[in-house]
């Protein structure tokens, strides 16, 4: 496991490189989009459907990554509730429900 410094270097690092890819992303998106209302007047046929069609197809992708970094960030907030869980002394928490969240999340 990286020190913890590192650690939140490689984060920041991710998180930048998230934010350009996000960037290019929306900008190749709102490309096409402005390219396929010139492609209607270009008379090639099917440009114009082909170019709505990925800029269509760029606002899934974007849209599965959002709901990705979601998931991701309440998978993070779990684990951490978990960890604060596992911190509490046994005698506090009920054997048998911690028995249960430590056979089911490790």
């Amino acid at each position: 496991m990286w020190p913890k410094n590192e650690q939140t270097h490689h984060h920041s690092a991710r998180v930048q490189l998230a934010k350009v890819a996000d960037a290019a992303l929306s900008g190749l998106q709102e490309a096409l989009e402005m390219a396929a209302d010139v492609a209607g007047d270009t008379g090639v046929p099917g440009l114009q459907s082909g170019l709505t069609a990925l800029a269509g197809i760029l606002a899934k992708i974007k849209t599965n990554i959002d709901d990705a970094k979601s998931l991701t960030e309440r998978i993070d907030a779990f684990k951490a509730v978990l960890k604060e869980v596992r911190q509490i002394p046994s005698d506090q928490v009920p054997r048998q429900l911690r028995d249960q969240m430590i056979d089911t999340f490790e």
